[in-house]
């Protein structure tokens, strides 16, 4: 009698051990469907991002290829950039918290690239909120060399910090294509190899004027520009406390630099006797600014 009793037992724990198993595993292939439902989801939207995020921008590049950037075209598609920027942060940046930084095979290689771009046209305060999972990315292959590039340099830029591997450019309203101060500019083509990028202190020589900088540096940007503030001023000479250190290019352009430890000089502007002053002031500890001069003659 007691056999049989042990026999019954055993026999219902087996078949509850089976039963829990069969609804294990149940279960676990509901989550494992979901989930891979879910990934199909976040694919998609990911995919789209870097869709909207791109194909905005191609039209914009085309525009400043031909210095149309005065037009009602460009200024409507700028609106369309920013709005498109705004919106994929709000449902990429979500997805990024909850699954982390995505890579293959869960989604395609231009989901995993989304992230990266979203980030990297998101404003500064997102930048560094997610500066170490790009870092991480890095790390992973999940962006390119020439990716970590622009991205360290543009958080540097929107800092006004010395970039380090030239990659940061900028088409003012002015039409005027500048390259925001390189730290150490000879040492460039040494950092760009040091991290698998093609050398390119060549070529941006005969496009820009460079000035070579070291951490002691400060460099001042100069824009003077006509009262509706979209045509720039050319031959301005510019003097710093009373020496003539230049004059704006045909386009209102001038870049010089001072020394950091320079607390404030007399900056005056002259041309066609026409004449202006301006006292600055170091209030920061930027390594570069940008000074706007509206000129009426």
């Amino acid at each position: 009698m007691r056999s049989n009793r042990l026999y019954i037992y055993f026999f219902m724990k087996y078949n509850y051990y089976i039963l829990f198993l069969i609804l294990f595993n149940v279960v676990s292939l509901s989550i494992v469907a979901q989930n891979e439902n879910a990934l199909k989801n976040v694919n998609t939207i990911l995919e789209k991002a870097f869709d909207d995020d791109q194909n905005t921008r191609d039209s914009i590049i085309i525009l400043q290829t031909r210095n149309d950037i005065n037009t009602a075209e460009y200024r409507n598609l700028s609106i369309e950039m920013n709005k498109y920027d705004s919106i994929n942060q709000l449902i990429v940046f979500p997805i990024l918290d909850k699954y982390g930084w995505l890579g293959q095979p869960k989604v395609s290689e231009k989901a995993c690239r989304s992230y990266f771009y979203i980030i990297q046209h998101a404003q500064i305060d997102k930048q560094l909120k997610y500066y170490q999972q790009v870092m991480q990315a890095y790390r992973a292959k999940y962006i390119s060399s020439s990716e970590y590039a622009m991205f360290v340099d543009r958080v540097n830029v929107k800092q006004n910090k010395f970039q380090k591997y030239a990659t940061q450019t900028e088409i003012d309203q002015l039409g005027n294509m500048t390259l925001y101060p390189v730290i150490d500019i000879d040492r460039l083509d040494y950092r760009r190899s040091k991290i698998g990028i093609e050398p390119i202190y060549s070529e941006l020589k005969k496009s820009f004027s460079i000035l070579n900088v070291c951490q002691d540096d400060k460099v001042l940007i100069f824009r003077i520009m006509d009262k509706n503030q979209t045509k720039g001023i050319s031959d301005v000479d510019i003097f710093i406390n009373g020496k003539l250190v230049g004059k704006s290019n045909d386009k209102g352009l001038f870049q010089c630099k001072i020394a950091k430890k320079t607390q404030s000089s007399i900056i005056a502007f002259k041309k066609n006797n026409v004449s202006k002053e301006k006292k600055y002031v170091i209030k920061d500890h930027n390594d570069f600014s940008n000074l706007y001069i509206v000129w009426n003659e």
